[in-house]
């Protein structure tokens, strides 16, 4: 158990690792995409201005400034469609960071789960194992009343007992000092014996 739980706990740190270095790399992602934003759109700025500019001064002088504002504005163009793939992958960058994130917190729920099924196993495994010492108890003590019970008849068939025998040895004295009447037939002393076995 103590193995089980050591190497959980160090499943749960390398997890908060990962989980603190992607959302450090998702907060860093998000920057960079604000920054790539803003600059993106001085870029379309500075593109209206040149157009703009361009316009106004196209009637002035065609030949030279038309020359380096299209190059400008090819320029600007270029750097915009630059950045915007640049833009794309820190995006996508970020969702996989954000997914990684998600993936982290249902790991660490999900361990959370199993730990918590493992403790209530445990508990209901430990309440089997009372419940089965209880019924041992019980078992016991009722093999131990049994018994006193089984003592206390055995005692009262013993007492039983003697007295038939009392009764019969007092029967016979009475035969053999001539007292006929007084005998009981053979057949009552069977009797009598087997009613004090059946008693024992």
């Amino acid at each position: 158990e103590l193995a089980r739980l050591s190497m959980t706990e160090r499943e749960t740190d390398r997890l908060k690792d990962k989980y603190e270095s992607a959302s450090l790399d998702a907060l860093s992602a998000r920057k960079e995409v604000g920054e790539k934003e803003t600059e993106i759109h001085q870029l379309r700025l500075d593109l209206d201005i040149s157009k703009r500019r361009l316009e106004q001064q196209e009637q002035a002088s065609r030949a030279s400034q038309s020359l380096y504002d299209d190059e400008r504005m090819a320029l600007n163009r270029h750097k915009i469609r630059h950045l915007e793939r640049e833009n794309e992958e820190l995006r996508s960058e970020m969702r996989t960071s954000s997914v990684g994130i998600v993936t982290l917190t249902e790991l660490r729920a999900e361990q959370s789960r199993r730990l918590e099924a493992e403790d209530l196993i445990a508990i209901m495994a430990q309440r089997a194992k009372q419940s089965l010492e209880d019924r041992d108890e019980e078992v016991r003590s009722l093999k131990q009343m049994l018994c006193i019970q089984m003592e206390e008849k055995e005692a009262e068939n013993r007492i039983l007992r003697d007295r038939l025998l009392d009764r019969d040895r007092a029967a016979i004295e009475g035969d053999e000092s001539g007292n006929r009447r007084a005998r009981p037939p053979s057949s009552s002393l069977h009797s009598t014996e087997r009613r004090s076995n059946r008693g024992t």
